[in-house]
């Protein structure tokens, strides 16, 4: 999708994506830029968990992502322990 159509969210009902998982390198627009215009939605939902997954994994990797305002970052490859540990703590259960 290549992170674009995600801030189309118009034809969504509110409330029904829990979390995204972002890849950081979309051919449209790129991960960072696409929580950047998520965050900015004029809706109720647009505090939408993001985590970032992603071959960068340097810490100034995490701090771009963060201040993109994704709530985690992920590197690939993905491990499950990592996985599940970012779901528990981003996902409302």
């Amino acid at each position: 999708m290549g992170g674009k159509p995600w801030i189309n969210l118009p034809i969504l009902p509110k409330g029904n994506i829990i979390s995204s998982f972002m890849d950081l390198r979309m051919p449209v627009m790129d991960g960072l830029a696409a929580a950047r215009a998520i965050r900015g939605l004029p809706r109720g939902d647009a505090n939408v968990p993001i985590v970032a997954m992603t071959a960068d994994a340097f810490a100034e990797d995490v701090e771009r992502t963060q201040a993109a305002g994704m709530n985690d970052h992920l590197a690939k490859p993905l491990g499950w322990a990592g996985s599940k540990l970012s779901f528990i703590n981003i996902i409302p259960i």
